[in-house]
């Protein structure tokens, strides 16, 4: 019987890594991601939305333009929060920056319209307690949004490569796993009523959630 791996050590080490150089200047060069998936969302004004591992704030910004304000961006590496409190204030947005993990959001049940994350949430090691959370923050009726890596795409091909020479915990489900409308279903089951899948270059996956009670369906563009 394979051994559990230890999800708090893993966040720990995600936490470090995270931390470690520049990740703002990455997040710059997928900022199309965001721009995409906000319109997707379809943010009205003065909706409440939640960018769930905002990084320096590429969701968070973009949805904060749509909404008048009124958005919150979390993440537990609180120099990309401060940096995305500077691009925030350069363009006079009101966004609220919390340090906070994806796996145990510090926010109230049903408290916000939209949840969205831009390759951020699919990096918690624990996918069901994430997915869970994510769920729970949101109102019924109300949509979350990912743009998520999918296995088969460049970004998949390279976290395989490097899993041959450093391979994670045994046990411990891959991120580009979240790239799949089977695990999605796995992963949101009956807590949510749509699901709307678009592939779009480079190997991108926005995928659009609605929470509700009353089963899933899916529903095609």
């Amino acid at each position: 019987m394979s051994e559990s791996p230890d999800l708090k050590a893993v966040t720990r080490m995600q936490q470090q890594a995270w931390s470690e150089g520049d990740f703002a200047m990455v997040a710059s060069l997928v900022f199309n991601a965001a721009e995409t998936l906000a319109e997707a969302l379809e943010i009205l004004p003065d909706e409440r939305v939640l960018d769930v591992a905002c990084g320096s704030g590429n969701g968070a910004i973009a949805v904060a333009r749509r909404a008048w304000g009124n958005t919150v961006g979390s993440d537990f590496v609180p120099a990309l929060l401060e940096r995305g409190r500077e691009r925030a204030a350069a363009e006079r947005l009101e966004v609220e920056f919390v340090e906070a993990d994806a796996q145990d959001l510090p926010f109230e049940d049903v408290s916000f319209d939209v949840a969205m994350s831009i390759f951020g949430a699919m990096f918690a090691p624990d996918q069901e307690r994430t997915a869970a959370e994510l769920l729970r923050v949101v109102k019924p009726g109300g949509r979350i949004g990912m743009a998520n890596w999918t296995p088969d795409g460049g970004l998949g091909a390279l976290f395989m490569t490097i899993a041959k020479h450093a391979p994670p915990p045994p046990g411990l489900v891959p991120p580009m796993a979240w790239g799949t409308e089977e695990r999605l279903r796995e992963l949101f089951g009956d807590g949510i009523s749509e699901l709307r899948i678009e592939r779009s270059l480079p190997r991108l996956l926005p995928h659009l959630l609605r929470p509700d009670q009353d089963g899933l369906r899916e529903s095609r563009p």
